[in-house]
């Protein structure tokens, strides 16, 4: 049983803590990372499939024009549909997470279900957050950048602490005020994390490969099956490390609150 923190920590700290929240709440989040790397793996093989057929169509004839476009439909509607359930999965963990810090009692199926009942508020906020941030980006580009943790915040406030779509952006920009620079450091710790490990696992996959001679195409499947798997430990682990940094967040300007 995991026990959530009540005083601020620091970066090394709160990666211990994710790790400990990660090992409490594997068995909620696991299969959900599972859903996630089929999915990948589905999407990339029927992406390069509707790629090939696509450019043996555009080669043809007139007559084959319509079988192109129809294609094409498909194509977006396929990695439309394919984004949404990568959103609905990102909630899913996250709520799983949240209850597991919180020790409260739920089922997989449970935080499932509630991740769809809050999906449309929640992909709200994340579309609203996105936007404030493209609008900064297009206003100067330094508050772009100084509102981008935002994105990775507002899931928490919607999920985790109720709030509505507005609020929650609202809540998100106020948590990094003062804190930006330890925000950032610590997602960007957590990404260089994240790179290391995935391209460690490609090299090492790469040169076993190389070892083993295997045919081109061959090469090309295995590569879209085994490079993604590391994200079945990862991704539920860089939800705990940000669920950790939101709570820290929370912390410091309780405390701060207190001092004045």
């Amino acid at each position: 049983m995991y026990t959530l923190f009540e005083h601020p920590k620091k970066v090394g700290e709160l990666l211990r803590e994710s790790f400990r929240l990660y090992q409490a709440s594997v068995t909620k989040t696991l299969l959900a990372a599972v859903l996630l790397y089929v999915l990948i793996v589905i999407g990339g093989i029927g992406m390069g499939a509707l790629g090939k057929h696509a450019q043996a169509l555009s080669a043809a004839n007139n007559t084959a024009q319509y079988h192109y476009h129809l294609l094409g439909f498909w194509f977006w509607f396929s990695l439309i549909l394919r984004a949404v359930i990568q959103v609905l999965l990102l909630f899913w963990v996250v709520r799983a997470i949240g209850v597991t810090a919180r020790q409260q009692d739920e089922s997989i199926g449970g935080s499932f279900w509630f991740g769809i009942k809050v999906f449309p508020r929640t992909f709200l906020a994340l579309i609203l957050a996105m936007f404030v941030v493209f609008v900064g980006f297009i206003c100067l580009v330094l508050p772009g950048i100084y509102l981008t943790p935002i994105m990775f915040l507002v899931v928490f406030a919607v999920i985790v602490d109720g709030h509505k779509p507005v609020a929650a952006v609202k809540e998100a920009a106020k948590l990094i005020w003062g804190n930006w620079w330890r925000v950032f450091g610590s997602l960007l710790l957590i990404m260089l994390i994240m790179m290391a490990g995935v391209m460690a696992f490609v090299i090492f996959i790469s040169i076993t490969i190389a070892i083993i001679h295997l045919p081109v195409r061959m090469t090309h499947i295995i590569m879209m099956i085994v490079a993604p798997l590391p994200l079945i430990f990862l991704y539920p682990w860089i939800q705990c490390f940000y669920f950790m940094i939101y709570h820290n967040l929370k912390l410091r300007r309780a405390e701060k609150l207190q001092i004045k």
